[in-house]
């Protein structure tokens, strides 16, 4: 899962006086698709700093919410696991700079100076304990944690003797146990890493770069398969996933690669006769069920739509929906009206939350 939401950011990109033009999914939703979804979806904060330090959790398919507190800023999140820890980024530095900060918010990869020290922070929600855990000799492309099994993936892009990061370097990547905090190198040649997906289990894992992608053991290093095309989230018996094709996406299963459907029921910019559809970009985030997959999209028409407005009152942000949807017939229903966070959320298939009674 990336560190930020690319789809925020283009959202956020339009103008207050042009979002009645926006192409939103039409409806009807079907809300009974939400009662099929179980598990988590961890939130980010609406800002930065030391005042936008609450996270949310979300138990689906209640909808209850619980919300923490970090001590220091997360640069990037590595989702949470079963025992409700998580490992976040911290960047330690005296001397933060407005550029270093500048950069952060525009996802700019950043030159490592010799005075910057990146901290990997680990958090326990029960006891509510947050401690240093590992430094970094470099800013990560990203971190992803086991939803079970306690394992950490850490990916950062080779540097030149300058410190500055090459955008067409390979990544290096770690596999971290958080228990012995033993560290396993892995080989791989899929360029930089964007997106680390979990079997539900924690056994394996799917690094997708910017060449290509990976099915890796992350206990012993072992490479499985890899796909040039990349992979995607997994179902939760493992047995398939939701592979991207250009601006779509296809359910193929894992073993033979047989397509389930090609294109999945809501991508864009496929349309589909007689039945909804989204009308704007989708983000896929997990696949919580084999047929079912949480998303981020425009707010569907009629639905409660959440903004902020920027500097000055010129432009109106205007924060994407989490949705699940059926991908193989269309039908969707909203999860969460908007999402305020610069983080991508997070999914893990365990409940981590007592469904309230």
């Amino acid at each position: 899962m990336g560190c930020r939401s690319l789809l925020f950011v283009a959202l956020a990109c339009v103008l207050g006086s042009c979002s009645k033009t926006l192409g939103r999914a039409p409806g009807p939703e079907t809300p009974r698709l939400i009662g099929e979804t179980s598990g988590t979806l961890l939130l980010g904060p609406s800002g930065e700093g030391a005042l936008n330090r609450e996270y949310v959790l979300l138990d689906l398919p209640s909808l209850a919410t619980r919300s923490f507190t970090l001590d220091d800023d997360a640069q990037a999140l590595s989702g949470i696991d079963e025992q409700g820890r998580l490992v976040y980024l911290d960047d330690a530095r005296d001397d933060a700079s407005v550029d270093s900060f500048v950069d952060h918010m525009l996802m700019r990869s950043r030159k490592r100076e010799p005075s910057a020290i990146w901290k990997l922070r680990l958090y326990e929600l029960d006891g509510d304990s947050d401690q240093a855990f590992l430094d970094l000799d470099r800013h990560p492309d990203l971190i992803s944690l086991s939803p079970r099994g306690g394992m950490l993936i850490v990916a950062d892009a080779d540097v030149d003797a300058a410190g500055a990061p090459h955008d067409a370097a390979r990544s290096r990547i770690r596999c971290i146990d958080l228990a012995t905090r033993a560290t396993r190198p892995l080989e791989l040649d899929i360029g930089r890493v964007r997106a680390c997906h979990w079997k539900a289990d924690g056994s394996a894992c799917a690094l997708d770069g910017t060449t290509g992608g990976a099915l890796v053991l992350p206990h012993t290093a072992q490479i499985v398969a890899t796909r040039a095309g990349g992979y995607g989230p997994f179902t939760p018996d493992h047995s398939a996933f939701l592979a991207p094709r250009g601006d779509a996406h296809a359910l193929i299963e894992l073993t033979g690669e047989r397509v389930i459907a090609d294109p999945a029921r809501f991508p864009y910019p496929h349309q589909y006769s007689g039945t909804p559809h989204e009308t704007g970009p989708v983000d896929p985030l997990a696949l919580p069920t084999p047929r079912l997959a949480l998303y981020h999209a425009l707010p569907t028409a009629g639905q409660p739509t959440r903004r902020s407005i920027g500097r000055g009152g010129y432009w109106s942000f205007e924060h994407p929906a989490i949705k699940v949807c059926d991908l193989l017939d269309g039908t969707y229903a909203t999860v969460w009206s908007g999402d305020t966070s610069t983080f991508s959320p997070h999914y893990t298939p365990i409940r981590l939350l007592e469904p309230p009674r």
